[in-house]
């Protein structure tokens, strides 16, 4: 699906790459295009002021790997914003928001629930991080200013602890904007300052271990090693050009250096016009994006190139390693390739997609951007996910998306149940597959009609209930054998079909009540309930007032 400046929005065959159908026209250029989740409608927004609603005649079935975990979690005021970092663990995961009311709220993704708050009355955080176990966040904050030029002066970080809320140590002042990083094990905060320097800090009483760490010009970035013993560091050249009228940036570059991060001492190479520098998972070397639209691998120790450079053409080059260590994904804006990390070779075509960061899966099988891709092939195994920001959770079963930012549109956050990725299905998908049909395919390619399907879901059924311990594709199993009314909305989420009909009652919409009740068929008493409210709904004309008033 693809949404553009012409005033149309157009379906493409993922696998051809041929349009599909007529394009969907506008009178003015087209923000954003979107499927339903039972992909049989496409809904458009555009710059004419009008959103509209099509129906999507599809040639053949298609099936789908990711599934929507459709509850947009009700911890979203049109007065929040999501601030980005989000940490997801094992079982669950949290995120932070921020409100008109100056407070920060951490929330638990899979409740919406508030596990803590940030009292932050005497300034705006600008941006934060979890550490890597969750369990604590630094914030960079800016003093409330009443001219915006002055932001990124003054500015504090601090930790907190993530599960109550209360502050961890006393703020780092005079802090650089967006650079806060925990290191590995979370026991320090490496902080860049408005000096240009960068600090290490015991995150516990807020102290500086080590710096001020001083480079040959202004430090720009800092990053941990894996294994938290150096500092990966990002600096201005010396020379720039500026405009002499505007003061706009004209020309100059950035170069990369490391650093031990006990003693603060440096390299004693460095890396010359790199724009993003990141260590590999074991810490043995260092990709970065060049100004000159390449990627290259470089020995962490010493600083020397290996393999070839990896060109890809586009603007805003991005790179990062896979979490096993033998894959680079370099993209740009609409665009991403992926690499072998030893030998610098392509290997994939360019595809075209918007990647966010972190965006490949635990296992490396899958990534990313604005569908899920296949690894190994570079194939698309989603429809399009229309997000601002996405990423797996720790086991890969799920995808957490937050946005898209529109315009006068709350943004909010979706959980997405993501598919196993297996080379081989289990032996009793087939078996499965025929019991649904009613029908067999026997070794002649005929298909034969099944004598007793209740009896074979039956057999299935069993089979998965004695499968210990579940996998994915077990789980999934039994979420699609289980009772539609009752079972959870999709495999890996923890909210139930009743539950999920309550929520939407109580946002009481057109549109909530119209899912409510399409779900609810078969139960008369939640059918009469849903009719009652439907009822009691003003016009529709003062129902989308009142949702604009309320998004104003």
């Amino acid at each position: 699906m693809t949404a553009s400046a012409d005033g149309t929005a157009r379906i493409w065959d993922a696998e051809s790459g041929e349009p599909f159908g007529e394009p969907m026209k506008h009178g003015l250029g087209v923000g954003s295009a979107e499927f339903s989740p039972d992909g049989t409608k496409v809904v458009t927004a555009s710059a004419d002021g009008t959103a509209r609603v099509w129906n999507v005649k599809a040639s053949e079935a298609r099936s789908q790997i990711v599934t929507r975990d459709s509850e947009a979690l009700p911890i979203w005021s049109r007065d929040s914003e999501v601030l980005l970092p989000v940490w997801l663990g094992q079982g669950g995961g949290r995120l932070l928001t921020k409100g008109e009311d100056k407070i920060a709220r951490i929330l638990d993704i899979e409740t919406g629930k508030a596990i803590g708050t940030l009292q932050t009355h005497d300034c705006t955080i600008g941006s934060a991080e979890f550490s890597a176990d969750g369990k604590k966040v630094v914030t960079i904050c800016s003093p409330h200013l009443k001219n915006p030029r002055d932001y990124g002066k003054n500015m504090t970080a601090q930790v907190w602890d993530a599960e109550t809320g209360n502050p961890l140590g006393e703020p780092i002042k005079n802090v650089h904007d967006h650079d806060a990083q925990f290191s590995p094990e979370g026991k320090r905060i490496a902080t860049v300052s408005d000096d240009g320097t960068a600090r290490i800090w015991n995150v516990e009483i807020g102290e500086s271990l080590v710096g001020p760490i001083k480079d040959e010009t202004s430090i720009q970035s800092v990053e941990f090693s894996p294994d938290g013993e150096r500092i990966l560091t990002r600096s201005l050249t010396k020379l720039h050009r500026f405009e002499p009228k505007t003061g706009l940036f004209i020309s100059g570059g950035t170069y990369v250096r490391v650093w031990n991060a006990k003693t603060g001492a440096p390299s004693a190479e460095r890396i010359n016009n790199a724009r993003i520098a990141r260590f590999s998972p074991d810490g043995r070397r260092i990709v970065t994006a060049q100004d000159d639209s390449t990627a290259r691998i470089w020995d962490a120790k010493t600083l020397k190139p290996l393999g070839k450079a990896m060109t890809h053409y586009g603007r805003n080059l991005t790179v990062e390693f896979s979490p096993d260590g033998k894959t680079v994904l370099t993209a740009t804006i609409g665009s991403a390739r992926l690499w072998d990390a030893e030998t610098g070779k392509p290997l994939t075509d360019q595809i075209n997609d918007s990647v966010h960061s972190e965006a490949f899966s635990p296992d490396a099988e899958r990534f990313v951007g604005g569908r899920i891709w296949d690894v190994r092939t570079g194939r698309p195994l989603s429809e399009s996910i229309e997000s601002s920001y996405s990423r797996f959770n720790a086991a890969g079963t799920q995808l957490v998306t937050v946005g898209p930012a529109v315009e006068g549109i709350d943004r909010g956050v979706r959980i997405w149940d993501v598919m196993p990725v297996a080379k081989s299905l289990p032996e009793w998908m087939p078996d499965l597959a025929d019991a649904v049909a009613g029908e067999h395919l026997n070794d002649q390619g005929v298909f034969e009609r099944l004598q007793d399907s209740a009896h074979l879901l039956k057999q299935i059924r069993e089979q998965l209930n004695r499968e210990f311990p579940a996998n994915d594709w077990v789980t999934w199993g039994r979420w699609f054998l289980a009772d539609r009314s009752t079972r959870t909305i999709s495999p890996f989420s923890k909210i139930t079909v009743p539950e999920y009909i309550e929520n939407r009652i109580k946002e009481n919409t057109v549109e909530s009540l119209d899912e409510a009740e399409q779900l609810a068929v078969g139960n008369p008493e939640l059918l009469k309930r849903i009719a009652q409210a439907k009822q009691s709904l003003p016009p529709k004309r003062e129902q989308e007032n009142k949702e604009n008033e309320d998004g104003d």
